[in-house]
């Protein structure tokens, strides 16, 4: 990946293998892209516009992101909007947010960092869900997290069997 003093004249950046980020190019403009996961791409990734983010049920986190505008503060919403067949297509964490908010579980957005460049924010949240795999936590990130489980019905178990989600 290139270092952050390149990107300004990078034709193609990755946030992570195989996801496009920026293009700038003599011929073309700065122009908002989308991610292979979804989250729209920062028309300059060196606005410190990104934040790391945890979902908590009852103190337990179960996830770790980073985001940009409201990608955190909408996700409960759109969990909850998703039908059940939508749902079962879905990645990990979505699954296990569906299956808590269906028990009636407390979920918590927690903001870890603000203000960071994107590079920083990926640096921060690599740190965090180090940091909780070693403290044990069963994490339903996909991305950063080798030891990671992605039996969803094994997460919510640990979850709901650690006390945590009330």
């Amino acid at each position: 990946m290139p270092s952050r003093e390149d990107w300004p004249t990078f034709q193609k950046g990755y946030s992570s293998p195989g996801a496009f980020v920026y293009a700038k190019s003599a011929d073309s403009d700065t122009r908002e892209r989308t991610v292979d996961h979804g989250m729209p791409a920062p028309a300059n990734p060196l606005l410190p516009e990104f934040y790391v983010y945890r979902f908590e049920a009852g103190g337990y986190p179960f996830y770790v992101g980073i985001g940009r505008a409201k990608r955190a503060d909408d996700r409960l919403r759109y969990v909850r909007s998703l039908k059940a067949e939508t749902l079962a297509k879905k990645g990990l964490s979505v699954r296990v947010m569906a299956a808590l908010l269906k028990r009636n579980h407390d979920i918590k957005l927690v903001y870890l960092h603000r203000g960071l460049v994107r590079s920083d924010a990926l640096i921060e949240e690599r740190k965090e869900i180090a940091r909780l795999i070693a403290r044990g936590f069963m994490l339903t990130n996909g991305q950063h997290n080798p030891s990671g489980s992605t039996d969803a019905k094994r997460i919510l178990e640990t979850i709901i069997s650690s006390g945590a989600a009330t």
